[in-house]
């Protein structure tokens, strides 16, 4: 899990650019998206 923070951190990824930090009806919309 630290390995997977640090990485997006190095990207500068914030929680918006990760699916599943989104709630319920956010990552419907993505995967609806898609």
């Amino acid at each position: 899990m630290e390995f997977g923070v640090a990485t997006a951190r190095r990207g500068w990824l914030t929680a918006d650019d990760i699916a599943n930090t989104r709630p319920l009806a956010g990552l419907r919309e993505l995967l609806t998206r898609r």
